[in-house]
């Protein structure tokens, strides 16, 4: 239960801390969920990487949004979050995906993290899990994670997400 709790929290801040869009697939008007910054919010950007928190040393994590190139459409996000054990990964990807599939991140073919979709909301679908001690140093490292995805009709689709300033973002979390 303690492990849901967790998931539900982490998926909240991360949706709602990033301000995302609620809306339909059926061509509705978005509504948007704005928050009033507060004294204690953080937004800082280290290459390609954002570190926001919500009210620092309470809810904080670094993002990557990726976007289609013609359309500015919001494609994928990222997150990764400092926690007691390590750190934890969510991915909010889009819908049309054989979620039984789950998902793959991966640096020049070397698989780091598994993933399983665990719900879908109108923001996209979320996986998230733990992100092992050796897959993190591993990003830290790497110039390009790939994210592997498969589509419902079978067709694998990769993302790339760059890794430009993941490690001086994941250093000003772990102060935070």
């Amino acid at each position: 239960m303690q492990n849901v709790m967790r998931k539900s929290a982490l998926a909240s801040a991360f949706l709602f801390g990033l301000g995302f869009g609620l809306s339909g697939s059926n061509g509705m008007a978005e509504a948007q969920v704005a928050q009033a910054p507060s004294s204690s919010s953080l937004t800082e950007t280290y290459g390609d990487w954002i570190v926001r928190c919500t009210d620092p040393g309470q809810i904080c994590e670094m993002t990557q949004e990726l976007r289609q190139q013609s359309t500015g459409q919001r494609v994928l996000v990222i997150s990764v979050a400092a926690t007691e054990d390590g750190s934890d990964i969510n991915v909010i990807a889009p819908f049309g995906l054989d979620l039984s599939k789950g998902l793959q991140i991966s640096i020049e073919d070397e698989v780091l993290a598994h993933m399983w979709f665990w719900t879908c909301l109108p923001a996209g679908c979320i996986a998230q899990g733990p992100l092992e001690a050796t897959a993190l140093e591993r990003l830290k490292t790497g110039d390009t994670a790939m994210i592997h995805l498969t589509q419902t009709n079978t067709q694998g689709v990769d993302l790339g997400v760059s890794l430009a300033g993941f490690t001086a973002a994941w250093n000003r979390l772990k102060q935070l």
